[in-house]
């Protein structure tokens, strides 16, 4: 039986599988000439970061109004 908690990794695979299907997402880069900078391992969409990995934690950007519904 497959574990059903997802870790972070994993969760951020399933988002770049299921985001990469719409229009204007880039994603992560990968392979020996990737280039290594900030935003580098984040999907991005139309050039903008939206998702990523921060040391083993999954950060997710969201409108304000998305986050002050979140918090309320």
């Amino acid at each position: 039986m497959e574990d059903p908690i997802l870790t972070s990794e994993k969760r951020f695979a399933v988002i770049v599988e299921e985001m990469l299907a719409s229009p204007g997402v880039t994603p992560p880069a990968d392979g020996a000439g990737a280039k290594r900078g900030f935003g580098a391992s984040a999907l991005k969409v139309y050039d903008k970061i939206f998702a990523m990995l921060v040391r083993g934690s999954l950060v997710l950007k969201l409108p304000r109004s998305t986050v002050d519904a979140l918090v309320d």
